[in-house]
């Protein structure tokens, strides 16, 4: 089963986030209540190691959300370590100490969705249309 996660995160007034590797600040004071227009997903860096379903899906994700409207990030296994290692010390030992990856994207995902908000969708996961507008704001949703 494949899920898609969604989640605002409302709990701190300011965060700083990376989004295409590069710093940006964000003001969750001025978003005005909404999920933020970001689509999350995991995969390893090298694509070639990816299934080809994988890349079909991914592509459904950014013709049905498109940029600059939205913004799409890719998080590699590096980027994951990375962000958990800087943003969540306190469960990196945790991170690290899985015994296997997909244990780490697992958590992994929870922590980006708390961190940044938006929309998380699994690599095998196709989009058959923008449905942004029909989610309700207050709630998490999984499809």
């Amino acid at each position: 089963m494949v899920f898609l996660y969604l989640l605002l995160n409302q709990i701190q007034p300011k965060q700083e986030f990376f989004l295409d590797k590069k710093p940006l600040t964000k003001r969750l004071d001025n978003l005005s209540g909404n999920i933020p227009k970001i689509i999350h997903q995991t995969a390893p860096k090298n694509s070639k190691l990816w299934p080809d379903t994988w890349k079909i899906c991914q592509q459904t994700w950014k013709k049905h959300f498109p940029y600059p409207e939205y913004k799409y990030i890719l998080w590699t296994d590096d980027d994951l370590n990375n962000f958990i290692k800087t943003h969540y010390q306190w469960f990196y030992p945790y991170f690290v100490g899985y015994k296997h990856n997909i244990c780490r994207i697992d958590a992994a995902r929870y922590f980006i969705l708390y961190h940044y908000g938006g929309i998380y969708a699994d690599m095998d996961f196709y989009c058959f249309q923008n449905f942004y507008n029909q989610l309700d704001s207050n709630k998490i949703s999984i499809v």
